[in-house]
């Protein structure tokens, strides 16, 4: 087994992986973005109608807020392990 990395490898390779965390490129086309926004808004009307109590309440105003921000920013974190793109590819 490796040994424990001393403080300041630690840090090297902190900042390495704020640096390469930093770039995030969009992976989010703008139909998948409108339904992102359109399952949001629609979740958040059925919790301000209280259809939704409880803990399915909490779990569904966290998606809906997720799906707000990856769509406003066009990046979605899931994304990038699945290497998935669902920009469209440019014709040449």
């Amino acid at each position: 087994m490796r040994p424990m990395a001393g403080l300041k490898e630690y840090h090297a390779i902190l900042r390495y992986n704020t640096k390469k965390e930093i770039n995030m490129k969009k992976n989010m086309g703008c139909v998948d973005r409108v339904l992102r926004a359109l399952a949001a808004v629609a979740i958040v009307v059925l919790i301000v109608l209280k259809v939704f109590s409880g803990t399915l309440l909490i779990v569904l105003g966290i998606l809906a807020a997720m799906f707000l921000i990856t769509s406003a920013v066009g990046f979605c974190p899931l994304y990038v392990p699945l290497r998935i793109s669902t920009i469209p590819k440019k014709k040449e």
